[in-house]
């Protein structure tokens, strides 16, 4: 099952930025009363709207595979966004460029990109895009199988993640990093790093308790991850508890396909461990049928390769 395990990493990697940017929370922004604020208010809320509509455009072309178009764009809604001092969406943009890299098999640019951006943040002393810069990087060392570059990277994005900042980028990291701990079988660390993961949930999730979508994939994505360390622990009985406790957070969430599919892809994985061949092919085949709901082959890729394990 080590390859299931590796290639695991794209299902997740394809929902990356679109659930990034649909939980996105603008922080620190000005915006003022329209029926009596001044003319600088009213810009200032203006270009937060703005510059929120071009990294919300960034995600999209993202998500839809545009990479010269991301390529083209990007140049200039950085500028605007830092002529407008809006940090957040210049390294989100920034960092979903070099991102794509990524998937895009361009390790070599994805990397110089990266480095870039670390220069920049460095420069400007900004926490945020010294974040972006280690995810991206342990990003692309894990996905060309370089997990231990990837597992360092990935614990300095954690490190600097800005805790003003909307922690939606902070969970997808642990879930990279349990990905590429668990790929290693690394069960001492995938235990450790659960047990910090909980302590940032149970800070971040009162605070955000109105918004049952964004904390309803939060606790999925969690749980998702505590049933595969379960699983790879062979303790079958707390991964079905996990598991169960996953799917009940993912309706919370609205039921995004990308997340049955991988709902899916864990039960297959239980059942198979605990050699129930029937019950994986029953999972499998509501994997596949999931699976071919998404524009992204990445996830049937996923789902047909359960099937000839």
């Amino acid at each position: 099952m080590k390859h299931h395990r590796i290639i695991i990493i794209t299902l997740f990697a394809a929902l990356i930025a679109s659930f990034a940017m649909s939980c996105q929370q603008k922080t620190g922004r000005p915006t003022g009363n329209t029926t009596d604020s001044t003319d600088a208010q009213k810009d200032s809320a203006y270009w937060a709207k703005k510059t929120l509509q071009f990294s919300k455009h960034i995600n999209k072309l993202y998500a839809e595979g545009h990479l010269d178009s991301m390529e083209m764009l990007s140049p200039n809604y950085k500028e605007l966004c830092l002529e407008h001092h809006d940090m957040y969406s210049y390294y989100t943009i920034w960092g979903l460029l070099a991102d794509k890299y990524v998937w895009c098999d361009m390790f070599d640019k994805a990397v110089a990109e990266a480095q870039r951006i670390q220069d920049d943040a460095i420069q400007r002393k900004d926490s945020l895009g010294l974040f972006t810069a280690y995810k991206v990087l342990g990003t692309a060392y894990a996905y060309q199988n370089k997990f231990d570059e990837g597992e360092k990277y990935m614990r300095k994005a954690i490190a600097q993640f800005p805790y003003n900042e909307h922690p939606g980028s902070l969970i997808l990291t642990y879930r990279l990093l349990h990905i590429v701990l668990m790929t290693q079988h690394k069960c001492d660390e995938m235990a450790e790093l659960q047990k910090e993961w909980k302590a940032v949930m149970d800070r971040i999730v009162p605070v955000y308790a109105k918004d049952s979508v964004t904390t309803g994939n939060w606790n999925f994505i969690y749980l998702s991850c505590l049933a595969a360390y379960y699983t790879e622990t062979d303790d079958y009985k707390a991964a079905e508890a996990a598991l169960d406790s996953a799917e009940y957070y993912e309706s919370k969430a609205g039921n995004p396909v990308m997340n049955l599919c991988g709902l899916y892809n864990r039960r297959v994985w239980l059942a198979w461990k605990k050699k129930d061949y029937h019950a994986a092919l029953k999972y499998n085949d509501r994997e596949l049928e999931l699976a071919k709901q998404v524009d992204d082959n990445s996830n049937l890729k996923v789902a047909m390769s359960d099937r000839v394990v």
